[in-house]
């Protein structure tokens, strides 16, 4: 069957976008999109997610890590996120797209338990598309874009919850495609219940440009935890998709945890396979 160009355009785009939207499973990292974010929780924080589901005809992947650390002395935080995206169907077209974001802020103790964070963030983001035209009967596709983000964030954090807000705008470099301009937001939430030495739950809330996340987790002793909640992305025609976790700590500071997603949309469904390493030191 030959398809039109345009159709197969409008359903690259959903593609390539759908799966860059797995990150909100991975709330600990995604919510570091938040310039602010950056060093509040922990003196040093690093993530590495890492999903991917792959079906007879395409495949999917996506990884996203951060690292961020506190200055005491000058109560500054700073830290790095990249993202890379990738799809391909068969041999017909494949998508990638890749953000690498700086962030630093300042923050400020209130009271003794309460810590406002003021933030700034600036980071380029570039999307690919390659279509084969030999199996549309035309001369094929290439699109490369580029753009620039920047956003300022804020964030409060006290002695069970942490919210934060951040919201930018990224900038077409290249003129004509439009489409890489896009208005950025984030807002996070999150509340833990319980005490470290027994069980304790933590329900979470993510709203970003990318998706929705609305989950909880459930650990006991600070080590043992699962979790689960709802996924969806804003781009294309995906649904809500439920997903589980699963995952251990070990001393505190290094944690392993498995995520898997019942993937759902109108042109692809497949389950997501996801899996975060953490490692958290010196709590604030």
């Amino acid at each position: 069957m030959i398809l039109k160009p345009t159709s197969i355009l409008v359903s690259t785009f959903f593609v390539s976008f759908s799966s860059f939207s797995q990150i909100a499973q991975a709330f600990d990292v995604a919510k570091q999109l938040n310039p602010a974010m950056a060093g509040l929780e922990y003196k040093v924080n690093a993530n590495l997610f890492a999903t991917g589901a792959f079906m007879f005809n395409s495949r999917s992947t996506h990884v996203m890590g951060n690292y961020s650390a506190y200055n005491a002395k000058h109560k500054i935080g700073f830290g790095i996120v990249s993202t890379s995206n990738n799809f391909s169907f068969e041999n017909y077209y494949y998508s990638n797209r890749n953000l690498t974001k700086l962030s630093l802020n300042k923050q400020f103790s209130i009271s003794e338990q309460l810590q406002l964070s003021v933030g700034f963030g600036a980071g380029l983001a570039s999307h690919q598309i390659v279509l084969n035209g030999a199996h549309f009967g035309n001369n094929g596709f290439v699109s490369y874009g580029r753009g620039l983000q920047l956003e300022t964030g804020v964030a409060l954090k006290g002695d069970r919850w942490v919210v934060g807000l951040s919201g930018g705008y990224q900038l077409s470099i290249d003129k004509k495609e439009s489409y890489m301009n896009q208005i950025l937001l984030n807002i996070s939430a999150a509340y833990t219940f319980g005490k470290a030495v027994g069980l304790q739950f933590t329900p979470q809330v993510l709203i970003s440009h990318i998706g929705t996340n609305i989950g909880g987790t459930v650990k006991y002793k600070s080590k043992y935890a699962l979790g689960g909640g709802l996924a969806k992305s804003y781009y294309g025609y995906n649904a809500f998709s439920p997903y589980l976790t699963a995952g251990y700590t070990i001393r505190d500071k290094f944690s392993i945890n498995y995520t898997y997603n019942f993937q759902r949309n109108d042109v692809f469904s497949a389950p997501h396979h996801g899996l975060t390493l953490s490692l958290n030191i010196g709590k604030k």
